[in-house]
């Protein structure tokens, strides 16, 4: 997995990505980097994102 490309950058303009198997990537993504780099700024990014999704798909 390329972390540098994941996820994506554009959170409004994700369209297709808004799946569970999307979300559940990024969740397996997120662990990742707790367990080997729990002091990168990904980390905060990913979280980020995944909260953005999540907020996208309440409405």
């Amino acid at each position: 997995m390329d972390a540098d490309m994941y996820p994506p950058t554009k959170v409004e303009k994700i369209g297709v990505y808004e799946t569970d198997a999307y979300m559940a990537g990024i969740r397996k993504y997120i662990s990742w980097l707790e367990l080997n780099c729990p002091d990168d700024q990904r980390l905060a990014v990913a979280k980020d994102r995944l909260a953005a999704l999540k907020a996208n798909r309440a409405r």
